[in-house]
């Protein structure tokens, strides 16, 4: 079967479940919410790459619808967007971005619950045109690929069932699917389908109105056909949930995790801890923030898993009624799981900041701008890679 029709299917497959778990219509409240952002972007290193480069311009459109249809007992959002990026440098190739999320939640008795989050990303990977030492892969996703713009398609399914063993004992059963594969990839390093799926065990107990502990167990594993690459893995932890108001909450998830990787005839077997700690406040509607820093296995496009350590800052202040300051920031370390040679491995950090305003100009207009700072370094490349970017934009809601 060809990937074009593997991404058909796969299109489908989400689609079908929107349609499964969406609420009767007689019974729900639905909200459509359209809109259309256009705006202009300036980036002096779009690919973040060590060697020579050109600045670029591009011109932005994205229109996007959001959903929700809201039942008695269910609550269902989706969300559908297309981004469309035209650079000004004949390099760059013009890029168009296609994103379908879906959320959703039935309760099927007063003990049954089920939950779905999906969502369908095709994107463009952005490598260097010519191989050129220090070149990175997608960012922020540990692909990689050298003289191509390949055409990136991921699908990620997460349905989960929960049932009320008593008043406060809770048993969660869950299912993750992550599926990558690539079209159009006419690379010197080729980009290779992948896909992982695995299953988790959660018991939950309820210590307080304002206090939960969770113990979760899952196994996964990691295909790359291509390449042929196995990666299995075992996860136990410990979840810890706090409220400490109403508007400060925290979680806390530490555990071990066991992981095989197979190459050919060639195994490799590690145990590391992994952890996630999340902290989100809200100052009198005026200022809100979330803080996360986690540990996580991510496939990736060089036919093997990488170990990432992460840390995301989401800042909110409103200025004044009609204007907010905006800050978002990211660092992670990606690191290469298994024996791979030395010249082959792909370890290495990243940083991101970005800061801006958005001005409500009334209830369907807005304004927004922003600066944005990027940094790479690969740890068999002694140089680093920064980029620098401006963004302007107006959205119009219906």
């Amino acid at each position: 079967m060809g990937k074009t029709w593997i991404s058909a299917f796969k299109a489908g497959t989400l689609a079908l479940w929107a349609l499964v778990v969406l609420p009767a219509a007689g019974e729900s409240v639905w909200t459509f919410e359209p809109s259309v952002k256009a705006g202009i972007i300036y980036n002096d290193n779009i690919r973040l790459v060590t060697r020579e480069h050109d600045a670029v311009w591009g011109r932005v459109v994205v229109p996007r619808l959001a959903v929700e249809a809201k039942g008695p007992l269910s609550l269902t959002k989706v969300d559908a967007e297309l981004r469309y990026i035209n650079y000004t440098k004949n390099e760059v190739n013009n890029t168009n971005i296609q994103r379908f999320t879906i959320l959703s939640r039935y309760q099927q008795t007063p003990r049954i619950r089920w939950d779905l989050k999906g969502n369908l990303f095709r994107d463009t990977v952005l490598t260097p045109v010519s191989a050129t030492p220090g070149f990175p892969g997608a960012i922020p996703d540990p692909d990689e690929g050298a003289d191509n713009d390949a055409r990136r398609n991921r699908l990620r399914l997460t349905p989960s069932w929960t049932r009320s063993l008593t008043s406060r004992n809770f048993l969660t059963l869950g299912y993750t699917l992550y599926d990558t594969t690539y079209i159009g990839d006419t690379g010197v390093t080729p980009l290779i389908d992948n896909r992982s799926q695995g299953g988790n065990l959660g018991l939950k107990r309820l210590l307080s109105q304002r206090s939960s502990f969770s113990l979760v167990g899952g196994v996964a594993e990691y295909n790359a056909p291509d390449n042929n690459t196995t990666t299995k893995n075992v996860t136990i932890l410990g979840r810890y949930e706090h409220d400490f108001s109403k508007n400060l909450t925290s979680l806390v998830e530490l555990g071990m995790r066991n992981t095989d990787v197979t190459t050919g005839s060639v195994k490799d077997q590690t145990n590391n801890p992994v952890y996630r700690f999340v902290l989100t406040q809200q100052l009198h509607q005026v200022t809100s923030y979330q803080l996360i820093a986690q540990r996580r296995l991510l496939p990736s496009g060089i036919g093997n898993v990488v170990e990432t350590d992460r840390v995301d800052l989401r800042f909110r202040h409103k200025i004044k009624p009609t204007l907010s300051f905006v800050l978002l920031g990211r660092y992670f370390r990606n690191e290469q799981v298994g024996n791979a040679a030395a010249s082959t491995r792909r370890d290495r950090w990243y940083y991101f900041l970005r800061a801006g305003l958005v001005k409500n100009l009334t209830p369907r207009w807005k304004i927004d701008g922003a600066y944005g700072y990027r940094r790479q370094k690969i740890k068999t490349d002694n140089r680093s890679a920064d980029s620098n970017s401006v963004y302007a934009n107006v959205t119009y809601t219906w």
